[in-house]
Parts: structure tokens; C-alpha cells; sequence
């Protein structure tokens, strides 16, 4: 199926240097090239064996710390992860803390093995 055909065009500075910024989410395995000179701007697929690693991981965490760290990962700031989890800002410093602890010692223990 081809796309419907666009709209007309508008006057200067929509797009490019002076347009906003646009994130897009591709799934893991993604490889991004410039159009015109074929260079590799991305690897999605370097991150995930990383992602693969966390998610393993997050497993291994409690579900207080599991999902306070989702919600940071999400980029919920601590305030938002509070409000949704009914705490207070510092049980979430506190937590982010505590899983970071523990999933750093999970890696050392991988790495031993």
C-alpha cells in the first residue's frame, strides 16, 4: 500500500534546522543510516543484549524496587514514580539506590561465574 499523498507545502522554517525536535521508538535491532551517505548513525542492536541483561535482571528485584526502577526508566521523575506508588520522594531515591546496588552485585556475580 503506498501513503496517501501530503498536504501542500508551507512557508520556511517547518522543518530542519529550525523544526522541532522529534524522538521516534524503534524496536531493539534497529540500525539507523544516513539517507544520502550510508553512514551508521545507530545500533540499536548493540543495546540490547544490555536490555536483554536488565530486564533478566530486574527480575531478580523485589516488586517494590522493580517497579519504582520502571517507573525511572520510564523517565518518570521521582515526584511522579512517588505520587504513583503512594511514597514519598525519598523512599524512591532510596529504592532507585537499593536496586542499583543490587543489580550491580548481580553482575559481579554473573561475571564470577
Amino acid at each position: 500500500r503506498r501513503a496517501a499523498k501530503g498536504e501542500q507545502g508551507r512557508g520556511s522554517s517547518c522543518t530542519g534546522a529550525y523544526g522541532d525536535d522529534m524522538e521516534v521508538r524503534v524496536p531493539l535491532g534497529t540500525i539507523v543510516r544516513n539517507k544520502n551517505s550510508d553512514e551508521l548513525i545507530a545500533d540499536i542492536a548493540e543495546d540490547a543484549d544490555k536490555s536483554d541483561w536488565l530486564t533478566s535482571a530486574m527480575g531478580t528485584l523485589t516488586d517494590d524496587l522493580r517497579d519504582t526502577l520502571a517507573l525511572i526508566l520510564d523517565d518518570a521523575t521521582h515526584a511522579q514514580a512517588a505520587e504513583v506508588l503512594g511514597v514519598s520522594e525519598g523512599t524512591i531515591s532510596w529504592r532507585v539506590s537499593e536496586a542499583k546496588k543490587r543489580l550491580k552485585a548481580h553482575r559481579m556475580q554473573e561475571d564470577v561465574q
